[in-house]
């Protein structure tokens, strides 16, 4: 698995941000999502990149957990 994420975060550092990543399971990134119409109830879908957004390795396959959102 590449190290871009890790080193991304180190230039990222200097200005008080990061990449986010889950605190468990599989280090992918978060791709944020909105809301397109916000009358409408419910929160926006979380999702993990499939491949590095950076050099564009595929992360390791592994089954997501499932949760009710």
């Amino acid at each position: 698995m590449c190290d871009c994420i890790a080193t991304t975060n180190a230039f990222l550092k200097d200005r008080n941000t990061q990449i986010l990543v889950p605190m468990f399971g599989p280090q992918r990134p978060f791709v944020e999502t909105v809301k397109l119409d916000d009358k409408k109830r419910g929160k926006p879908a979380m999702m993990f990149a499939s491949n590095c957004p950076f050099c564009g390795e595929k992360y390791p396959d592994s089954k997501p957990a499932t949760a009710e959102l």
